[in-house]
């Protein structure tokens, strides 16, 4: 039950901090940058991808210390994650190939569904999609804003979790190991 409330309180806390800020200034970015030209599925699915990348980056990198920080003070239940748990299987063991794992997944699994989110709103807005083909379909920057920023809140939240994972996995197996590994595991 420590295990359940633990995860349920760093999702909320995730989601919170990490998963409303992304949806709004990725939004208002979309917005800004978009600079009034609708854009079409190559042109969203790209900026999809884009944004997995770079936003996993920075959320990643910003994760990372505290993670370390909680782990450091005991804040992290013992068992949370283990190397039973599927991603822990591959988990690297620096912190920055962690990060750059999570910016990897994140980026192949979100640029296939921002295509998928402008794909659904296309075939949801009868009046283009009866008109033209998919190809041609261009989506309204307001609606394309809000999109995006949704998507980017849970590409922060997935980066997020997967620092968190790979990090717990990898401080509690060198913690098993001894002394020696555990000062490799907190670098």
């Amino acid at each position: 039950m420590k295990n359940y409330k633990f995860k349920a309180s760093f999702m909320k806390t995730t989601f919170l901090a990490s998963g409303l800020s992304n949806w709004f200034f990725n939004g208002l970015f979309y917005y800004l940058l978009s600079s009034g030209v609708e854009k079409g599925i190559i042109d969203y699915a790209i900026n999809g991808g884009a944004t997995a990348l770079i936003l996993s980056l920075i959320c990643g990198g910003l994760a990372l210390p505290g993670v370390k920080g909680n782990l450091k003070k005991g804040l992290v239940p013992d068992g949370v994650w283990d190397r039973e748990h599927l991603i822990g299987h591959c988990a690297p063991k620096g912190g920055f190939m962690q990060v750059l794992l999570a910016s990897i997944i994140v980026t192949i699994v979100f640029t296939p569904i921002c295509a998928g989110i402008f794909a659904l709103w296309a075939c949801f807005n009868a009046a283009t999609t009866f008109a033209l083909p998919l190809a041609q379909v261009t989506m309204p920057v307001m609606t394309g804003a809000v999109l995006h920023g949704f998507a980017a809140c849970f590409m922060a939240l997935m980066v997020t979790y997967l620092v968190n994972v790979f990090a717990v996995v990898t401080y509690q197996e060198a913690n098993s190991q001894g002394p020696k590994y555990l000062k490799i595991a907190r670098k």
